[in-house]
């Protein structure tokens, strides 16, 4: 009868002392056996004879366990084998003998399909996974890169230039050029009457904030607020960067310009276009057809140069650089038109006395108008009758003629000259011109009224006069056919009026009845000579009369006094 198996014990001995992995040739003999197997008719398993499990020679072969070897690393997909089927140890069956092992049942398709579904999935995750790395990690490198470029972010504009990309030098370069293109721009038209001034950039520098607003530009997107909760200084960088390039940062630059310059410029215009009114002048006289030549008048202009300032420096703020600036100039008329000097000067008063027969006198007298001819008096100028004669000399032509000296007719060089005078002081006093010195003579002169003469001796008695007008006065004097002849031109008096003159005898005196009588040896012995005859004298006030167009007396103003002595005659003797 046979024993009965320890089973523990037979447990133990049938566990593998080792296990090892099956090499690909014991593998594919491995499948061929059990496809060899599954195609052979199914037989009832032989019982083996029983075998002493007590005894150390009984040996129960062991079936080994294998397992799948790694695949090698392929290039290509490799279609995944099925896992091997465990070999179990045999069981021996309840009468001690071994039973071969059991084939495993085949596979389900359906599992099969769901395992490569399965992997595909995995495969899909894996390739999502690493994609999404590696777009993080080239989205980050990115990132890194943007952030530590030299140029301008994306979406800065600078005066409607686009800058983004361009490194500090080339928008610089490109803006600067903008700059130049507005300078050349410049071109203010300053318009007066029909005058016109150009106002353009070489004339007018202007100094642009580039650097400045360059610098501000090249800041966004690089500074950022750092605020607490919003997240990490790189995202906020980033965000930055990002709103920068889609909503656009714009900056502005102002161009500055020296104002003192404009105001210069503007005070230069004003003062080409600005002027006083000026009156019409004479501009000649010609002494030989007494005829004036008037210069014409010249209109004052005057502008607002504070306006004109304004209106300039309203047009460069707002950058209006070709604007056309308008201002009407102020016109002043002057006092004086040339058509009133044609109608108001001339001839403003005219005297002529006789002479006598006396070819010495004559020619003294001739000399003298023809030094005083074409004399001009400007306004406040004072004529000199010896001044402007000089002395009387021979050397200058003159001839002994009679003079008065001491009461008494003597012959000297220059008599006849207070002829001159004295007709030229009734032609100034006509003329409303200012006398400032003047003498009588010792008894009132034949060829003018008493009270209306002028004696000059040189150098102690002169007759002078002034022009108080503010114009010139031309004089013009002349002798022809024993008359002498002073006219002055300038000025009329207003509105057709004249002067003449007047005299009043204050007080005559009459000389005593009885001669004097003076001895005098150096006459021959027996003989006398009346020397001075009696004269009467006289005191007499000369007035100027003022007279209107038809006639009429205006006014009159005393002029002067003259007082004449009174001689009593005297006789030289000598016996």
């Amino acid at each position: 009868m046979a024993r009965r198996i320890n089973n523990d014990n037979a447990k133990t001995r049938m566990q593998p002392s080792a296990v090892r992995r099956m090499t690909e040739a014991e593998y594919q003999e491995y499948l061929a056996s059990l496809r060899r197997r599954d195609a052979a008719p199914a037989q009832e398993p032989a019982i083996p004879q029983a075998l002493d499990m007590n005894s150390a020679s009984a040996d129960i072969p062991q079936p080994e366990t294998f397992r799948m070897p790694p695949p090698a690393p392929r290039p290509e997909m490799r279609p995944i084998a099925p896992e091997r089927p465990p070999v179990r140890p045999a069981q021996q069956p309840s009468w001690g003998r071994v039973t071969p092992p059991v084939r495993s049942a085949s596979i389900n398709p359906l599992l099969w399909l769901l395992i490569c579904l399965i992997c595909i999935g995995v495969l899909i995750l894996t390739y999502a996974y690493v994609s999404d790395r590696y777009k993080t990690v080239a989205g980050f490198t990115a990132s890194q890169s943007q952030l530590r470029t030299d140029t301008f972010y994306n979406g800065v504009i600078v005066d409607g230039i686009h800058i983004g990309g361009m490194t500090m030098d080339a928008a610089k370069k490109l803006l600067s050029t903008s700059t130049q293109a507005q300078y050349n721009q410049i071109s203010l038209s300053i318009n007066i009457g029909n005058l016109t001034w150009q106002i353009t950039g070489s004339e007018l520098p202007f100094n642009r904030d580039l650097d400045d607003v360059l610098r501000r530009a090249y800041a966004v997107g690089r500074q950022t607020s750092g605020a607490a909760g919003s997240g990490s200084f790189f995202s906020q960088k980033l965000a930055a960067i990002s709103t920068v390039g889609s909503t656009g940062v714009y900056f502005t630059t102002k161009s500055t310009y020296d104002r003192a310059t404009v105001k210069s410029l503007v005070d230069e215009i004003a003062a080409s276009i600005v002027r006083s009114p000026q009156d019409a002048q004479i501009a000649a006289f010609s002494y030989s057809t007494h005829e004036f030549t008037f210069a014409d008048e010249v209109y004052g202009v005057a502008i607002d140069a504070d306006e004109l300032y304004r209106q300039v420096t309203a047009a460069l703020d707002s950058g209006e650089y070709r604007k056309a600036i308008t201002v009407e100039p102020q016109i002043y008329q002057p006092a004086v038109t040339k058509a009133m000097l044609e109608q108001s000067f001339g001839l403003i008063s005219t005297f002529t006395t006789t002479t006598t027969s006396s070819n010495a006198r004559n020619n003294n007298i001739a000399l003298a108008a023809e030094a005083i001819n074409g004399t001009t008096l400007e306004p406040e100028q004072e004529f000199s009758f010896n001044d402007c004669t000089g002395v009387r000399s021979v050397d200058k032509g003159y001839q002994q003629a009679g003079v008065i000296s001491g009461g008494k007719t003597i012959e000297d060089y220059g008599g006849g000259v207070c002829q001159v005078s004295s007709t030229m002081m009734n032609a100034v006093a006509r003329a409303d011109l200012e006398i400032t010195k003047r003498s009588p003579h010792a008894w009132p002169s034949t060829y003018v009224d008493r009270g209306c003469d002028a004696t000059v001796d040189y150098p102690s008695l002169d007759f002078k006069f002034k022009n108080n007008k503010s114009t010139p006065v031309f004089l013009v004097s002349w002798y022809a056919n024993k008359k002498i002849t002073v006219e002055i031109y300038g000025q009329r008096l207003p509105d057709g009026q004249f002067i003449d003159l007047a005299t009043e005898t204050i007080n005559t005196t009459n000389p005593p009845s009885e001669p004097k009588y003076v001895l005098n040896t150096s006459l021959p012995y027996g003989s006398s000579e009346t020397t001075i005859k009696a004269r009467k004298g006289y005191v007499v006030d000369t007035y100027k009369v003022y007279y209107d167009a038809s006639g009429r007396e205006i006014s009159r103003d005393k002029l002067f006094r003259s007082t004449y002595k009174t001689y009593q005659e005297t006789i030289e003797y000598n016996w």
